[in-house]
């Protein structure tokens, strides 16, 4: 592994300072990033491993882009330059080399007060191996892509704070401190906050705190939602710059730039290069649908496009009415809350009429025709180009004369707060270019779909979308679970529940003495390790015991002896309990329809009899002749080879089996070994996550996943796969994990 050669001891822990507030103390803020515990290796280099315990809060789960940090230079530099825990440097963010920086993968969010708050500490040449004004930045971008250097002119806000303790605040490359703030390094660096109030106004304030000395001062354009960068001018490779204990007050954990689709024929960009223009947490897709009151038919592909080259990095309406639908619900937060913002610019070039709009429409379903004033529109809101601004609820016009404001060069920024979303009167906040306005909605709307739409009079008119961001989105509505297959499994093998702590919340594990092994005994104590209600407890040992299991034909235990007595020793445990699995595969193993049928029975019988029954067969035998007992709750495949169109079957075969009354679970595979096919490379693995999570929105059934492959034997006598072993897959599958269990 390469890495930077530097010595620092651990200094003392580091403590966060917050602005002031008068009356009350703040909310605690969404995410947390402390930086301890992450796996500083080649080639991630520890960015974004381990977020599930080193970051907290609601928000826990964000990752990380490395950017350049350089106004010469678009490329990011080698991923070693910037490292998470590196031994000289535990639970810290560190900046060593050259000049580079990261991105924070979600957007800031203003709160229903327009106001939002960053803080870290931070330490520039702490070694003093470079010069007295060598700084570490905090940077806030209207744009994922910026390269992350402070004086750039797409930085709205960015902040340097020198080793010598001079702090200068920028705005697109100007700065407004004049002196700089002045202060002195603590003993663990420089305790920065950033707060900034009135966001989506016109002249927001900004208020600098470092080390007890604070400024405030006018930002002079509005920043409603800007990416968090955080960088180092490091001016020699001796030097190093370190950031710690990053604390977000809120952020949008579902952005879109629009840039870089490819506007082609026939998809015209709608759904290309989400990957890149979305914010990485989970990838969503759009679908068009009328805009038309008259209407359930979309219109032809061509009248909604994504970075036409006319309109780059823009969603783009044409010719006629037309609108899109975002494929996953808004989702309220832990206060029942959303927020919407966009840049919506109706008719930029003047070709139509005063009064055409850009509308941003909440709907309760998502059968919309996605036009605002249609009655399934509990939330519709126009935008004229004139400036006048409209609420609807259910075709009601809410306001008795518009809001009105004026364009801005871009056009006018839209920010929709909700707040009491599930209550039966919502309050709604709407804000453009500076301008609001808060209403009674009078109807629920805890988790709608997400609309956007023009009124386009003519056909050399266009209407356009930019910047959108939304607080949060359930992506993956029906999956509740994510985990992992034998986290405890052998004594050998270990326990490894810990590893997955904060982005897992269904646990495969047997208790049961080793197979290979049946003097190791009950490894009873390892059932402490799981959370509440979330082990899935292997008990297919307890009825078939693997020594008989031999040449095709695996008899059950007579009596239930074993079983019984399971009962009594797992019982002290059961609040960990949150799932029983059945025998693996056992018609693979030779167990009759009759024996599977007293398991099953026994098991719902028994004081497990509430919980989730789980049995899972190989691809194989997914078919119609295979037995299911009614007992069953949810059935699971494991095809570690399977295509799209394999899942497919799978999952719609195993939903006709059981009269589609079953929830279902899949297992992608995690590790390269002889039964994944043509998933013959960690960047076939790795590809292959989504290829199951599209699985799953595809099929409402899908209610789980469950990972095979880490800390089993890919084949005999192999050794078994750790995660820091596969740290691309890992990131990945931790980024899947978070987007299913991190919906408070």
């Amino acid at each position: 592994m390469k890495r930077t050669l530097l010595c620092l001891a651990m200094i003392a822990s580091t403590l966060a300072i917050s602005p002031a507030v008068a009356a009350k103390a703040a909310p605690a803020p969404q995410l947390v990033d402390s930086f301890d515990k992450a796996r500083d290796t080649d080639p991630t280099y520890g960015l974004n491993d381990s977020l599930g315990v080193r970051q907290s809060g609601t928000a826990r789960g964000v990752t990380y882009t490395r950017v350049a940090g350089n106004w010469s230079s678009t490329d990011p530099p080698p991923p070693y330059y910037s490292q998470v825990n590196h031994p000289n440097y535990p639970g810290k963010l560190s900046f060593a080399l050259t000049r580079s920086a990261v991105r924070l993968d979600a957007p800031v969010a203003a709160d229903l007060n327009d106001s939002y708050t960053v803080t870290a500490t931070v330490d520039p040449d702490p070694k003093s191996l470079g010069t007295p004004g060598d700084w570490s930045s905090i940077m806030l971008s209207r744009t994922s892509g910026s390269v992350g250097y402070v004086t750039n002119g797409d930085v709205q806000l960015g902040l340097t704070v020198s080793r010598n303790g001079d702090v200068q605040l920028f705005r697109s490359g100007t700065a407004l401190f004049n002196p700089p703030l002045t202060t002195t390094r603590a003993a663990d660096g420089f305790h920065v906050s950033v707060a900034v109030a009135d966001a989506s106004k016109a002249n927001p304030s900004v208020t600098v705190t470092v080390n007890g000395a604070a400024k405030t001062t006018g930002l002079g354009t509005a920043l409603p939602n800007p990416y968090l960068y955080l960088g180092a001018y490091v001016s020699n490779d001796k030097q190093v710059s370190t950031v710690d204990d990053l604390t977000v007050s809120r952020v949008s954990r579902f952005a879109d730039s629009f840039d870089g689709a490819n506007d082609v024929d026939p998809g015209y960009g709608l759904n290309d290069a989400l990957g890149g223009r979305q914010a990485p947490l989970a990838t969503q897709t759009y679908t068009r649908v009328s805009g038309n009151w008259w209407s359930y038919d979309p219109p032809p592909t061509w009248y909604s496009q994504v970075n036409h080259p006319n309109n780059p990095g823009k969603l783009m309406f044409a010719i006629s009415r037309s609108a899109v639908r975002l494929d996953a619900p808004v989702a309220p937060d832990v206060n029942d809350s959303y927020t919407v913002t966009a840049t919506v610019d109706p008719d930029p070039k003047v070709l139509g009429t005063p009064s055409d709009w850009s509308s941003i429409m909440l709907s309760r379903t998502k059968d919309s025709s996605g036009y605002v004033t249609n009655g399934d529109v509990q939330l519709g809101l126009t935008v004229a180009r004139n400036g006048d601004v409209q609420l609807f609820r259910s075709g009601t016009a809410l306001w008795s004369s518009p809001l009105t404001t004026t364009r801005a060069a871009d056009g006018f920024h839209v920010n929709i707060a909700v707040a009491n979303a599930s209550k039966a009167s919502p309050s709604v906040t709407v804000t453009v270019n500076g301008a609001s306005r808060t209403a009674d909605l009078g109807v629920s709307i805890p988790k709608p779909y997400l609309y956007l739409g023009a009124y386009v009079s003519n056909d050399k008119q266009i209407s356009t979308v930019d910047d959108l961001a939304i607080s949060r989105i359930d992506p993956y509505p029906n999956l509740k679970y994510y985990g992992y297959f034998a986290e405890r499994i052998l004594k050998r093998w270990g326990n490894h529940i810990p590893e997955v702590t904060g982005f897992a919340n269904l646990h495969w594990i047997s208790v049961s003495p080793d197979y290979d092994d049946p003097s190791s005994g009950y490894a009873l104590s390892d059932l402490d390790s799981c959370p509440a209600h979330s082990c899935a407890l292997y008990v297919g040992d307890e009825f078939f015991p693997h020594s008989t299991c031999q040449n095709g034909t695996c008899p059950i235990d007579p009596g239930l002896v074993r079983w019984k007595a399971f009962l009594d020793k797992v019982k002290p445990y059961q609040d960990k309990i949150g799932a029983i699995y059945l025998k693996d595969e056992p018609q693979d193993y030779g167990v009759t329809n009759a024996d599977l049928q007293t398991m099953a029975s026994a098991v719902k019988s028994s004081y497990f009899g509430s919980l989730p029954i789980l049995l899972t067969l190989s691809g194989g035998k997914v078919n119609p002749n295979t037995y299911v007992p009614a007992e069953v709750d949810w059935l699971g495949a494991d095809d570690y080879g399977a295509d799209a169109a394999r899942l497919d079957y799978l999952i719609s075969t195993m939903e006709r089996m059981t009269g589609g009354t079953k929830k279902t679970y899949l297992f992608p595979p995690t590790v390269v070994g002889p039964y994944t096919g043509q998933y013959d490379t960690p960047e076939k693995i790795q590809a292959v996550q989504q290829v199951y999570f599209d699985a799953a929105k595809r099929h409402p059934s899908v209610i789980a996943i469950m990972n095979f492959g880490p800390w089993v034997e890919a084949w005999p006598g192999q050794p078994i796969t750790y995660p820091y072993q596969i740290p691309d897959i890992w990131a990945t599958q931790e980024r899947l994990g978070n987007a299913v269990t991190v919906k408070e």
